[in-house]
């Protein structure tokens, strides 16, 4: 007698009776859904053996946990594939713990289904949540603009094409987006506001389409052809570790944002970013028309900050102030215009000007480029040992400057002067003068519409001008 008959056969039948019971589980649809209709739990998976029509006033509800699975049919990677329409409404809510899957029926390398049109140009709409959604070539999408806001939590986009185009306001909340073509697709004129938090992107073609109301917060962007690209903002407490390109062309605030080991950190940036931490990146930020980069550190990049080629006399110059530069491996700071920009608020970690000299490209490297002046610090950053002055640099021969505070001209020689942006309300705004080391020079005086300080009589070096109330900022200049 075989000594282990007696273990073998029950646990043989039970395997052999859940098979059975699993493969009689299996429900086939197709065709239209004429009369409210329930896809149960016990009943998934549910197969989905061609096109699906939830027509006007009927509702398909999807219970949590079931799984829908989308025969493959027609030509892969086209719009002949099979689909899901909802003319009606569609109710698919799972849970934390029973997500409802929708996903391909074939394992395939290809986009092998179309994925849910709504039809919202006849009444369809959707309530969907803590689903995952995968292998579909459109994605969610509607037939046209203007639903109302749906949030989505916990979803997962998986392996799509595009994995949703939004078709109104949307939030995503704890999502997760993976291998896509393009993750939040849109077209040029889609302006809906999209809000993203706490959701990871990881290794998709593209984070997001051309969405110009896109926020972000405390997200993961990781190992993405493209970040975060043609959007507004604002975008915080986010990290973004190797990507081709991080974030690209966005006119929007960044801020506590950290950029590491990215082939390239911000391209062609237009926005304000401040308060971020850059390391590892081969460019960790090109700089382009009126952009602004400060109170940020910079460690260990191949070039830390690119001033872009398109920069003319006319441009809005890049504001880059009050940075560390550190350990970068080719420059700490790369003119690719032919216009002279100083960088004189800013602090590189060497003390010695031949080191910091070689790891700065500028008009002495390449004759059609424009010249750096730049501040030497000592290790504290707080206290200036030498400027290096290559060109005198004024910023502008006109006092209303873009409608900010400004110094003007720089270098100085006997006056600086403050200019007040037009139609600016400066009554209890006060400024007082500082030298490098923080010490006040002279009374405090309000500040009108003609502000001059004479500094004829002062050594050469940095100073500060700080404005006290409720527009209160700090402004520098060196004589």
């Amino acid at each position: 007698m075989n000594r282990f008959s007696g273990k073998f056969v029950p646990s043989f039948l039970l395997a052999f009776f859940l098979l059975m019971n699993a493969m009689q589980a299996q429900t086939y649809v197709s065709g239209g859904i004429y009369n409210n209709t329930t896809w149960t739990l016990a009943n998934s998976p549910y197969i989905m053996t061609g096109s699906m029509v939830v027509f006007p006033g009927k509702t398909l509800t999807i219970e949590p946990g079931v799984e829908v699975r989308v025969r493959y049919g027609g030509v892969p990677n086209t719009g002949l594939m099979h689909y899901l329409e909802i003319r009606g409404s569609l109710v698919a809510v799972g849970t934390k713990e029973n997500r409802i899957v929708f996903q391909s029926d074939t394992v395939s390398n290809d986009y092998s289904w179309l994925g849910i049109n709504v039809k919202a140009s006849q009444g369809g709409q959707i309530a969907m949540d803590y689903f995952e959604f995968n292998d579909a070539y459109w994605g969610i999408t509607a037939d046209q603009q203007g639903s109302p806001l749906i949030d989505f939590h916990h979803c997962i986009f998986r392996h799509n094409n595009y994995a949703v185009q939004p078709f109104g306001p949307l939030n995503f909340y704890d999502c997760l987006f993976e291998r896509n073509g393009q993750a939040i697709a849109s077209g040029w004129q889609v302006n809906h506001v999209i809000g993203v938090k706490r959701c990871e992107f990881i290794k998709n073609f593209s984070c997001n389409g051309f969405q110009s109301q896109l926020s972000v917060d405390s997200c993961v962007v990781k190992e993405n052809m493209n970040g975060i690209w043609y959007a507004n903002g604002p975008i915080t407490n986010t990290l973004f570790e190797r990507n081709t390109f991080a974030i690209y062309a966005v006119n929007g605030n960044i801020s506590n944002c950290n950029f590491k080991n990215n082939y390239k950190g911000l391209v062609e940036f237009l926005g304000i970013a401040r308060n971020c931490s850059f390391s590892g990146n081969g460019l960790a930020a090109e700089l382009a028309t009126g952009c602004e980069l400060s109170n940020s550190t910079f460690l260990n990049d191949t070039v830390a900050v690119a001033f872009a080629a398109g920069l003319t006399p006319a441009s809005a110059l890049p504001i880059f102030k009050e940075n560390q530069l550190c350990g970068s491996l080719k420059y700490y700071v790369e003119n690719k215009s032919d216009i002279s920009i100083t960088l004189d608020q800013n602090c590189f970690c060497e003390t010695d000007s031949t080191t910091i000299e070689n790891l700065i490209f500028d008009g002495y490297d390449d004759f059609t480029k424009g010249l750096f002046n730049y501040t030497i610090y000592d290790n504290s950053c707080q206290n200036i040992l030498r400027q290096v002055i290559k060109v005198p640099i004024p910023t502008s021969a006109n006092p209303l400057l873009s409608g900010k505070f400004a110094l003007y001209p720089i270098p100085a020689t006997d006056v600086i002067r403050l200019s007040v942006p037009t139609n600016f309300n400066s009554s209890g705004l006060r400024a007082i003068m500082l030298d490098a080391q923080g010490r006040q020079l002279g009374a405090e005086q309000m500040v009108g519409e003609d502000n001059n300080w004479d500094i004829s009589g002062l050594p050469s070096g940095m100073y500060t001008i700080r404005l006290l109330g409720t527009n209160s900022s700090t402004l520098r200049f060196f004589k």
